[in-house]
């Protein structure tokens, strides 16, 4: 049900987009493209929902075009202040995401409906350190560094409420590979854990591009 209702959302587009083309005119081609991507919504996803998840560049003329988007991150965690028995300490992560692709309208009479492919590098990466703990005995860091790239194929539409400013929501199907490594250190004992694996998926997804043309 969830990806019935996830599909006919993306579906009704079309009709919305459509008397917003009777309006507002759609700048000339070839035009450049500067914005985010607003919104990214995973039906099955641990976290379904995110927000500004990145930038995004994109270059059409006529019917075809190139595009190109940018993901970096860092985020800390702490040790909640009102809880005495956890260990003490921070997570980080850093996330760096590259990626390139292409996308062609296919009706020459709809040319606000496009196909696309995008191809993209990922490498995460998550450090951290704790002592304490209820036993006050714990000390130790633990690294975790993931690596790899997928590919993400899928329909979008563009609207353009105003001029030079437009909406596009895409659905995609994506798959991914990485290969992950991590390590672990109890500095109380000296030892010291290393395991590494692969990791591979696919899922669909929907998101929201947000852009101003020039």
């Amino acid at each position: 049900m969830k990806l019935l209702l996830f599909c006919l959302a993306f579906l009704t587009t079309p009709v919305s987009m459509h008397a917003q083309e009777r309006v507002i005119p759609v700048p000339r081609s070839p035009r450049y493209e500067v914005g985010v991507e607003a919104l990214n919504y995973r039906p099955f996803s641990s976290s379904q929902w995110k927000g500004l998840t990145g930038g995004f560049v994109r270059y059409t003329r006529q019917r075809f075009g190139l595009r190109a988007a940018v993901n970096a991150r860092h985020k800390t965690t702490q040790t909640p202040e009102y809880c005495a028995d956890c260990a003490v300490g921070e997570t980080q992560e850093k996330t760096l995401k590259l990626g390139v692709g292409a996308q062609y309208a296919l009706l020459s009479h709809h040319p606000w409906l496009y196909t696309f492919l995008d191809v993209y590098y990922r490498r995460n990466q998550t450090t951290g350190s704790y002592t304490g703990g209820l036993c006050g005995c714990l000390d130790y860091t633990f690294t975790s560094t993931r690596r790899g790239g997928g590919a993400q194929t899928g329909v979008g539409a563009q609207i353009h409420p105003i001029r030079y400013f437009t909406l596009s929501p895409e659905l995609y199907y994506e798959g991914f590979v990485a290969r992950a490594q991590s390590l672990n250190q109890d500095h109380r004992t000296g030892a010291t854990t290393r395991r590494t694996w692969s990791e591979t998926g696919h899922l669909p997804a929907l998101r929201i591009l947000a852009t101003v043309a020039f």
